[in-house]
């Protein structure tokens, strides 16, 4: 992993020390979003088992001030949130709501406080960043489209009457025939 602090040697059956790994500048927490993906579990299923984007971003937020405290010594350090694919949904709705949350904490006078002690997340968050983000359907169509083309996986008159049918990727791929034909092999390219 381009992380972690060690990487498998050649061979796969030992580790060796990465001098460049991002440990050597940065902490990092990596956190499992929403609940239920990746290694994520809950002791209440049917209650946390409910999501959207704003419930995940105040969780996110909670966890973050929950965890600030648990760990002040982290307090003063700059802070950055990053995600990809479906973050480019609820990252920005989580660093809003971190920005309010903060907002809260100011009003109520912890202004002055650090993260750990009750204090504002937005005095140390500086941003956040998306890689490869799912924004809406028509702009991941398009990346589709021009990624499986551009890497000469599907013919240039398909992509072409792809091109012509969905208005130069502004329309999304409605189900019928005539695009679904050129799309369908795409995405079976992509899984």
């Amino acid at each position: 992993s381009e992380n972690g602090p060690v990487r498998p040697a050649e061979g796969g059956a030992v580790l060796d020390v990465f001098d460049y790994s991002w440990s050597k500048v940065a902490n990092m927490v990596f956190m499992e979003q929403p609940l239920f993906v990746g290694y994520s579990i809950s002791d209440d299923e049917a209650g946390d088992g409910k999501t959207d984007d704003e419930l995940n971003a105040k969780r996110l937020v909670q966890f973050l001030a929950n965890w600030y405290e648990k760990f002040p010594e982290f307090a003063t350090n700059d802070m950055y949130l990053s995600s990809e694919s479906y973050g480019g949904h609820y990252l920005p709705v989580t660093s809003t709501n971190l920005l309010d949350y903060s907002a809260r904490q100011i009003a109520a006078g912890k202004g002055d406080a650090l993260p750990g002690d009750g204090g504002p997340l937005s005095s140390i968050f500086r941003g956040f960043l998306v890689g490869n983000p799912y924004t809406n359907l028509a702009e991941n169509n398009k990346g589709m489209m021009h990624a499986v083309w551009g890497h000469g996986l599907l013919p240039s008159t398909a992509y072409e009457e792809w091109r012509k049918i969905c208005d130069g990727g502004n329309s999304v791929d409605d189900g019928t025939d005539d695009v679904s034909s050129i799309t369908s092999p795409a995405q079976k390219i992509m899984k």
